[in-house]
């Protein structure tokens, strides 16, 4: 099983990755292992652009200003130039 995204200060790309080597090691789930190293991958191909528009995603959830997630998943969903993968 796959832990809770990190929460306060831990909210980084780097604390994220070392997450998924934890749970990389501890699994025998061959199908887990195989989506947790996609998932590094995606993550250590991230461009300034996607880092920047996950930031403000958070930062606006953590503030509850959800009509604003909203706006920026509605304005990402279709750009290419926010999708990694």
């Amino acid at each position: 099983m796959v832990a809770a995204p990190n929460q306060g200060n831990n909210m980084t790309r780097e604390a994220d990755l070392k997450q998924l080597r934890r749970e990389y090691k501890e699994t025998r789930d061959l199908n887990l292992k195989k989506a947790i190293r996609k998932a590094g991958g995606k993550i250590r191909r991230e461009t300034r652009v996607i880092k920047s528009m996950r930031e403000s995603l958070i930062k606006e959830h953590r503030e509850g200003r959800m009509d604003n997630v909203k706006d920026i998943h509605e304005y990402i969903k279709n750009k290419e130039k926010y999708q990694n993968g």
